[in-house]
């Protein structure tokens, strides 16, 4: 009678993927044995051209709830050319096989890519550290892949009254403006503007907070959020509210420091 752990070895082989993530730590946290050597990892991933694109990052700023430092370790995820197995994947890469997990379902490597940063709103609620796009090693555009992703569908209605909604649900009028510039159109559905606008407003606000955004009164930075929005828009910046802003507030803070060097 064939054994379980044979069984488990043959299934593994025999199970083929396109898309793999993994997670491992540098060094064993009780004997001090390196667990994986960076410089034959990178030789891994460029070496082997049935990986097709492949992102990583080093983790090591991430904390605990209790303030204790998680133990540097390396996330990642890879496409391949064709479907292979796990264990075939670990032999290239040198992460153990029970550490790599198969992607699946449509949307599963740009998800998992954008976990890579932690700039998910569900994770910064964690207080996780939120790492910075150039910290990611890639051998393609990943943010684009994210982007194109989480994009809202570019099929939106086009007539007077929809876009209207869609501006004052991303800040970029107001419902004076809209009084004054349909009237017959604000007469019809100003309540539901209104709640549009008032929608904007809290969002706009929780961000600014966020942010540490706050007007000379004090307040959340409303407008401040609004013209990062209009900005992300214009860069082709994709994803939540929280998002577009971030990565909008980092190309300024870019740009700046291009201007004073």
């Amino acid at each position: 009678m064939m054994s379980s752990t044979k069984n488990t070895t043959r299934t593994s082989e025999t199970q083929r993927f396109r898309m793999m993530k993994f997670t491992t730590r540098l060094i064993h946290p009780k004997t001090g044995a390196v667990l994986l050597n960076v410089d034959e990892f990178e030789h891994g991933l460029d070496q082997h051209k049935s990986i097709k694109e492949y992102a990583w990052v080093l983790q090591d700023k991430d904390r605990h709830p209790d303030g204790t430092p998680v133990a540097t370790h390396v996330q990642g995820a890879l496409r391949l050319q064709d479907a292979r197995n796990p264990h075939q994947v670990s032999s290239w890469i040198g992460i153990a096989e029970r550490l790599i997990i198969p992607l699946k379902g449509r949307g599963a490597f740009p998800t998992y890519l954008r976990y890579l940063t932690h700039e998910a709103p569900s994770e910064q609620a964690k207080g996780k550290h939120r790492y910075d796009d150039s910290e990611v090693h890639a051998n393609f555009d990943w943010r684009a892949v994210i982007d194109a992703h989480f994009a809202r569908s570019r099929e939106q209605p086009v007539d007077t009254q929809s876009q209207i909604k869609l501006d004052l649900l991303h800040g970029r009028t107001s419902l004076a403006r809209v009084r004054e510039q349909n009237p017959l159109i604000y007469a019809d559905h100003h309540p539901k503007f209104k709640k549009l606008e008032d929608d904007w407003r809290v969002t706009a606000r929780g961000v600014a907070l966020r942010f540490d955004f706050l007007n000379a009164a004090g307040n959340p930075d409303i407008h401040r959020i609004a013209a990062l929005k209009s900005l992300a828009d214009q860069l082709g910046f994709q994803g939540t509210l929280e998002e577009q802003c971030w990565r909008a507030a980092q190309s300024q803070a870019g740009a700046a420091a291009k201007a004073r060097a």
